[in-house]
């Protein structure tokens, strides 16, 4: 093995260490997890509705590509069934729900102009609020040009969620945005922002479901952050050091991801709150 590339394992290392879930978490061992995966790939389901995963803030679509595989290969059986969006190069929330309704719409075009086909998505991070902003029939837009009114200025299509999967999403703001906020989607995902509190004004009237998964040690986020208010996430003791990220590479996770998809009983389950970040 060349020194570089020893350097950058031995650097990423800690980030693939498994650090033990305290009682009131979701337990279940890596082994499991894999021969779980390994047993649905064997036996394909084919997906009650389209499979759409929303990448990130500022992430590129590589990073993904785990995830995507393994549940392409644990649900549907192949991954071309699944539709990855990535916001690399967008500034705003509704440039990401546009990108988001344009993406879907080009994929399995829907016969309502207000709506997309009904949907399942997995939120990664910053991708979870991208899903609920989309959802929301109707955002008033303040810089709308003079004489328009809600009723006659257009409307962005609707996503038309049927399952919101979201893992480590800041629903409740990120720890990190309190000292690191350089644009306004970082600024909309400080807690307590304009943005986090119109997604929740209007998670009432929302029809789906949300399931949301979490790692402690996760200083990006904060895994106590990681629900809609009144609702617990599905969370484990993380990894060592990038317990953020590594959220979208757990094994176990994404076994209980592919259960669900599959409309099968899941592996995990969490009866508490997250103890801590």
């Amino acid at each position: 093995m060349r020194p570089f590339a020893l350097l950058l394992l031995l650097a990423l290392l800690p980030g693939c260490i498994a650090m033990g879930t305290p009682r009131g978490g979701a337990t279940l061992s890596a082994r499991d997890a894999l021969a779980a995966l390994k047993q649905m790939e064997q036996h394909p389901v084919p997906h009650q509705r389209p499979l759409v995963i929303l990448n990130g803030y500022r992430s590129p679509e590589f990073l993904l590509g785990a995830l995507r595989s393994r549940l392409g290969h644990a649900t549907s059986g192949n991954t071309r069934d699944v539709l990855v969006i990535n916001f690399f190069t967008d500034s705003t929330f509704d440039q990401m729900a546009d990108r988001t309704l344009r993406e879907v719409n080009a994929r399995w075009p829907s016969a309502d102009p207000h709506a997309s086909v009904e949907v399942d998505v997995v939120g990664v991070s910053m991708g979870g609020l991208v899903a609920r902003y989309a959802a929301i029939p109707h955002v008033p837009d303040a810089d709308a040009p003079a004489g328009e009114t809600d009723a006659t200025r257009p409307r962005r299509p609707v996503l038309n969620l049927k399952r919101l999967f979201t893992l480590a999403t800041p629903h409740r703001g990120a720890s990190i945005a309190r000292w690191i906020a350089i644009d306004e989607p970082a600024r909309d995902m400080r807690e307590g922002s304009a943005f986090l509190a119109r997604l929740d004004a209007a998670l009432p009237q929302a029809t789906y479901e949300i399931v949301a998964y979490a790692h402690l040690r996760d200083i990006t986020v904060g895994a106590t952050h990681t629900a809609p208010p009144d609702s617990v996430p599905i969370w484990t003791g993380g990894t060592l050091i990038f317990s953020h990220g590594s959220t979208a590479q757990d094994v176990v996770i994404i076994a209980d991801l592919a259960r669900r998809i599959r409309g099968e009983p899941p592996l995990l389950h969490s009866d508490q709150p997250p103890p801590r970040n």
